[in-house]
C-alpha cells in the first residue's frame, strides 16, 4: 500500500469534496475504541491461519488507526457505517476460524467491510467503488474481488439486528466512562480476544 500514492489521492479528493460534506459525527474517542476492538483481535502468529485474498504481500506502513481515520474523513463515513462494518468483521472471524486477523489482512478487511456497510445502509444511493479504492490504496477491480469474497465469508448475510447494533454502540458510551481500566490484563489467544471483545453481544447471532 503506497503511502505516497495515498497522500496524493487525499490531496485531490479533499479539494473536490465540500468541507461540510466531509464532516463526520464519529468522535476521536469512537475511532480509538473501534481501533482497540479490532487490533485486540490480532493473531500473535501471522503465519497461522489461512492465507486469503485480503493478505498483503508485506505489512502496510499506515497504522490501522490512521487508515480508519483516512476512510472516515475522505469518504464522510457515518457512525452507523463504522459500527456495521465492525460487526461484519466480528462475524467473519466467528464463522471462519481459519481466518486470523493480523497486520497483513486487516486493512483490506476494514476497507471492504466499510464499503459493504455503506452499500447496505444506502441501497438507493450509488457507492463509487473507484473513490473507495483510491482512498484505500488499491485498484477498483481488486476492491470488487474483495467484496465477493467478503460476502462469501458472511454467507451473504448482512442483516444486523437492533440488539447487535445497540450492543456495540452502547460499548462506545460505556468505554468513555471506563477508560481508566485500560491497564487490565489482555487475553492471550485470538479466541479469547474475540470472546472478550464480543462478550457484550451475548444473545446476538453472528
Amino acid at each position: 500500500m503506497d503511502t505516497t500514492f495515498l497522500s496524493s489521492v487525499e490531496h485531490l479528493l479533499c479539494k473536490s469534496i465540500e468541507p461540510q460534506v466531509r464532516q463526520s459525527c464519529i468522535s476521536s474517542h469512537d475511532l480509538s475504541h473501534i481501533n482497540s476492538l479490532i487490533t485486540n483481535l490480532f493473531s500473535c502468529d501471522e503465519q497461522s491461519g489461512a492465507i486469503t485474498v485480503f493478505h498483503a504481500a508485506s505489512k502496510p506502513s499506515i497504522s490501522v488507526y490512521k487508515y480508519l481515520h483516512r476512510i472516515i474523513r475522505m469518504a464522510a463515513l457515518t457512525i452507523d457505517e463504522l459500527l456495521l462494518g465492525t460487526i461484519y468483521i466480528f462475524r467473519i472471524l466467528h464463522k471462519n476460524p481459519t481466518v486470523r486477523l493480523c497486520e497483513l489482512n486487516v486493512h483490506r478487511l476494514l476497507l471492504t467491510s466499510l464499503v459493504i456497510a455503506r452499500k447496505y445502509l444506502n441501497d438507493y444511493t450509488p457507492t463509487n467503488n473507484a473513490i473507495f479504492a483510491k482512498i484505500g490504496g488499491i485498484i477498483p477491480n481488486e476492491l470488487i474481488r474483495l467484496e465477493v469474497y467478503f460476502l462469501k465469508y458472511l454467507d451473504y448475510n448482512l442483516y444486523v439486528s437492533t440488539q447487535e447494533y445497540f450492543s456495540l454502540k452502547g460499548s462506545l458510551f460505556m468505554s468513555t466512562h471506563s477508560s481508566s481500566n485500560s491497564c487490565r490484563q489482555k487475553p492471550t489467544s485470538q479466541t479469547d480476544l474475540f470472546a472478550s471483545s464480543s462478550a457484550k453481544f451475548s444473545g446476538a447471532v453472528f
